[in-house]
This record gives structure tokens, sequence and C-alpha cells, in this order.
């Protein structure tokens, strides 16, 4: 197992590709940052830069949830692309052990892309409110609270990401399907029919990291909380992996 876990923490560390994901989630959150800095107060974004719910929204990671699951999808699919999943079988015949070292990969990339997104923002946000006069008013406990809360989802969601690659197998597929439920299907259930947006990931995303500020923000009412929330993330990440494990055992290769 630890030979096969090496293995594959190579396959994504020796890749460009991680180390662009990696990039574009720093830049994406310092960019999302100075945005907040720039139009706090403004009518685009009324809210004071001393509010403590926008100083929490500000230095959370953002979006790091849909990489760690595109990560989770790569890591996945990558042997089928490459055509390396014959050898990777002949070398390590138990599939549950690969699927269990592909989930463990997927939970360390997506703690390492949190890692990048929280410095990214500490990096831009914090000299940026010194620059604005503003003090820091939110307790480092909360901001920390809240940022385990965002690594648990991110870890969440890399296994999720991980149960549909196998499931669908074709890379490109995986990632456009991943797309567009993010960023097209849950937002349009979340404001059109919450009764049932609310139980999409990136609803449960949303109630997960309630604490930032976000509900009270959007205006919406969630109908459970955070710890039932994580409870159907960790749920919805236990059957995409199962169900992945279940055809990655009976499928030809």
């Amino acid at each position: 197992m630890t030979r096969l876990l090496s293995a594959e923490l190579a396959k994504l560390t020796t890749v460009r590709s991680t180390w662009l994901v990696l990039g574009l989630v720093a830049a994406f959150s310092a960019a999302t940052v100075a945005g907040i800095l720039v139009l706090s107060g403004t009518d685009v974004s009324p809210m004071s830069l001393a509010d403590p719910a926008l100083q929490t929204e500000m230095l959370l990671p953002s979006e790091v949830a849909l990489f760690a699951m595109l990560s989770g999808v790569v890591i996945a699919t990558g042997d089928l692309r490459h055509g390396t999943i014959v050898p990777t079988l002949l070398a390590a015949p138990s599939r549950g052990a690969l699927l269990v070292a592909k989930a463990g990969v997927a939970a360390v990339a997506a703690v390492a892309l949190v890692v990048a997104a929280v410095a990214a923002n500490l990096a831009v946000g914090l000299p940026g409110l010194a620059l604005a006069g503003e003090e820091l008013a939110v307790a480092w406990g909360t901001t920390a609270g809240l940022a385990g809360l965002a690594t648990a989802n991110a870890m969440l969601a890399g296994l999720i990401g991980v149960g549909v690659g196998i499931l669908l197998r074709n890379q490109v597929a995986a990632i456009v399907a991943v797309v567009v439920v993010t960023f097209l299907v849950s937002p349009l259930l979340v404001g059109l029919v919450p009764e049932v947006g609310w139980y999409t990931p990136v609803g449960l995303e949303t109630i997960l990291l309630s604490g930032s500020g976000l509900l009270e923000v959007s205006g919406l009412e969630a109908p459970f909380g955070a710890v039932t929330a994580g409870a159907l993330l960790a749920a919805y990440a236990a059957a995409a992996t199962v169900a992945g494990g279940t055809l990655l055992a009976r499928r030809d290769v």
C-alpha cells in the first residue's frame, strides 16, 4: 500500500498540470480577495471592510472544492487516459488497494489546494486591510475553524471526483460533468428549487461554511445545519467511491 501511495503521489507531482492547478487556485483566491478589497463599500458590494462577515468571507479559500473535485477526476482517470492502467494493475493487482491509494492522494491534493488558497488570501488580504486602515475583526480561532471545515469539504470533494472519474472513465467527459453541475445545475436548483438545491454539493458546501456569513449575505435560509451538511457530503463521497470501486473491480481494462 505504501508503494502504491508513493506511486500515485509521484504521478501527481511530476506532471505540470498539478502545479498549474495550484497556481490557478492561488491566483484565483488572490484575485477574489483583491476584488473584495476594491469593491467593498461601493454599490457593487455595499458591505464595509470593517464587517467581520466580509472579512471572514475574504480570508476563506474560494472555489477550492471545485478544483479538488477536478483533481480527483484527473487522479482517477489519468491511467486510463495515458494507457498506464494495465501495467499499474500488473504491478498492483488489487484494484481495491489502487482505489484507496488514489482516494488518499486526492485527499492530500485537496489539502495542498486549501493551503495554497489560504496563503494567497492572507498574503493579499492582511496587507489590504492594513492599507485601508482597518483592523482584523475576526478571531483567528474562528477563521481557523472555518478553514478546517473548508479543508474537510475539499477532501470530500476530491473523493467525489475520484468516484465520478472512475464511473465515467473518460477524463474530458468527467471534467465537463463536474463543471456543469457545479456552475450551472447546482446554483440553479439552489435558486429556483431550494428544497432540492440544498442537497447538491454546492448547496451543502454553502451550509457547511455558513459561519462565514455566506447565507446572511445571500439572504438564504438553510433547512438544516452544518453538521448535517457535512454528514451528507461524507455520504456522497462514500457512495461515489464505493460505486466507482465496484465498477473498477468488475470492468475489463
